[in-house]
């Protein structure tokens, strides 16, 4: 990530997450740009520098997020420190996340239920337990539609 810093006051002007080979520094106008290029970081650009962020950002367990950003700006060192803490999730971001995944599971066993539901329901009518005259017109329909998706999916 990279910065451009005011070096009057050390405050951040822009940030750009992708590298840049020209920017607009405030004041320039239409197609105005400064060309930047090559090696040498920081870039000294008049009033401004342009710097590359050092990034603190620790591997997050299991239960952890993300805490607030941090960003740390050194004019005379030349140097922007962007720390981003890893802190521990209250109780109800980890019941959201684990909801969210269990929904996210019970989604993707849609076809699953769908085979064991036709199997089932097909034991059930060969062995006299039910009879679709038992079910709705449109779930006897709907039990149909599901089953011909179903014989035809099968290995």
């Amino acid at each position: 990530m990279n910065y451009l810093i005011k070096k009057s006051d050390g405050s951040i002007v822009e940030k750009f997450h992708n590298g840049v080979s020209k920017i607009q520094l405030p004041g320039m106008t239409g197609t105005d740009a400064v060309h930047v290029a090559g090696d040498k970081w920081p870039m000294d650009l008049g009033d401004y520098l342009l710097i590359r962020a050092t990034i603190n950002e620790p591997a997050l367990g299991a239960d952890q997020k993300c805490g607030p950003t941090d960003t740390i700006v050194d004019v005379v060192a030349q140097t922007v420190t962007v720390n981003k803490p890893a802190i521990d999730m209250t109780a109800q971001e980890i019941a959201d996340r684990d909801h969210a995944n269990d929904l996210s599971e019970l989604s993707m066993s849609v076809a699953k239920i769908a085979f064991i539901q036709t199997e089932l329901i097909d034991k059930l009518l060969a062995q006299g337990t039910i009879q679709l005259t038992d079910f709705t017109a449109p779930v006897r329909q709907i039990f149909q539609d599901v089953k011909e998706i179903v014989d035809r999916a099968k290995p």
